[in-house]
């Protein structure tokens, strides 16, 4: 039986919710009971009911990616202060957020535009997008594509970490991350007070998507 967004929505929460009503009791669904809802209505093509932020119990401590309390006994006063990983991440069952700080002396808008210079063989740039508050560039090869996106602070990413997530070594150590597998995975870094993405959706390596980020340099702004 094919069943629409609304259908489903309605058969699955707002009947639960006049139910409760009805029996006059407060209704507060569990953690559990809404990534469950968000996992079936994802599985079933539909988005999520309930955001993100909404779910607050955390499987996982943060993960620290400023890294400062691991390795400031091994870094000068002056090492520390120039690499300071400005974002967090914060663990939850079946996802993670990136959080970019808001408190950093970092630009709001979009100031300076950056693209890589090195691209893996056959990639070629298809198109770009500049907003205020984000700017992105999309490589092609064949039916293979990479995008690379810079955006400014106060920036809130979310990622499903089901297959995979980790700290990576991008500039620094430990100072990116990656998640996915197979032909799709992405890069998170930061660099020159922006925060950028590099995503591949097709055979590229981890390695390549790194020398990516390592030779991002500023480019003309765009006209329009």
């Amino acid at each position: 039986m094919d069943m629409n967004d609304k259908l489903l929505r309605r058969l699955l929460i707002d009947a639960a919710l006049e139910k409760a009503e009805e029996d006059e009791r407060e209704f507060k669904p569990s953690d559990r009971f809404k990534i469950t809802l968000n996992k079936n209505l994802k599985a079933n093509g539909i988005k999520p009911y309930y955001s993100f932020l909404s779910i607050k119990r955390h499987r996982a401590l943060v993960i620290t990616a400023a890294v400062i309390a691991a390795f400031a006994l091994s870094m000068s006063v002056g090492a520390i202060r120039e690499r300071v990983v400005n974002f967090f991440v914060e663990m939850f069952d079946t996802f993670a957020v990136i959080t970019t700080y808001k408190n950093v002396d970092y630009p709001e808008t979009i100031e300076e535009q950056y693209a890589p210079t090195y691209l893996p063989e056959g990639y070629v740039a298809c198109d770009e997008m500049l907003t205020r508050f984000d700017y992105s560039i999309r490589y092609e090869n064949g039916n293979h594509e990479i995008v690379c996106t810079q955006f400014v602070k106060n920036t809130v990413t979310n990622v499903d970490n089901e297959r995979y997530f980790e700290k990576i070594c991008i500039f620094d150590d430990y100072d990116g991350l990656l998640w996915g597998t197979g032909d799709e995975i992405t890069i998170f870094f930061e660099r020159y007070e922006y925060y950028f993405t590099i995503s591949t959706y097709g055979e590229i390596s981890e390695n390549d998507l790194i020398k990516m980020a390592k030779s991002l340099e500023k480019v003309e702004l765009t006209k329009n």
